[in-house]
């Protein structure tokens, strides 16, 4: 699993509340933290002043309220959370999945739960788009059960003239789609 792990666990950017202009930009790596800021000011006393960087191990940091403080007003307390996570090991190594690897085993879902799983974090969002779900669902029947379909008069495959009236059928060079898509009128 440390192999899913990149160099740089977390990057962040952002600039400081009003009436500040300053930048910032926070990196947590494996073995630190760093926290790096450039100072913006129209004043010419500040037209001189160096970016700064503060490099801190995990354990420090930890320990570095004053450290912490900063970056919750200008990340938000949402963000220290996550770096507090990272800085005591706690990886959420589902989010880091390459994409083949989440696709292969989200395939063993049910089509319900890959609809749930959508809901629950920004990286699952990618199971909404078209193409992953004719790439989950093209050469595989969906499970039609007598409660949503006509029978389908003993084939494995569900002939468009049966589904008709109920079916919208997803586009085949034939006469039988081993996909169907199916809408059912509410009773």
């Amino acid at each position: 699993m440390a192999s899913l792990l990149q160099e740089n666990l977390f990057e962040a950017r952002a600039q400081a509340p009003a009436p500040s202009k300053d930048f910032y930009q926070l990196i947590v790596t494996r073995k630190e933290v760093i926290f790096r800021w450039w100072k913006i000011s129209l004043r010419s006393e500040f037209r001189e002043a160096k970016p700064g960087e503060l490099k801190e191990s995990h354990e420090y940091f930890l320990d570095d309220p004053s450290l912490q403080i900063q970056i919750a007003v200008v990340f938000g307390a949402n963000i220290l959370e996550h770096i507090f996570n990272l800085c005591r090991g706690n990886f959420d190594f589902l989010e880091r999945l390459p994409d083949p690897l989440l696709l292969y085993i989200i395939s063993f879902l049910e089509l319900e739960d890959i609809a749930r799983l959508s809901q629950v974090s920004h990286r699952f969002e990618m199971v909404n788009s078209p193409g992953v779900w004719s790439a989950l669902l093209y050469g595989s029947m969906i499970g039609c059960t007598r409660y949503l379909l006509p029978p389908a008069r003993g084939h494995t495959y569900l002939a468009h003239s049966a589904l008709k009236r109920y079916a919208i059928l997803i586009h085949c060079g034939r006469e039988l789609c081993r996909i169907c898509v199916v809408q059912l009128p509410l009773k």
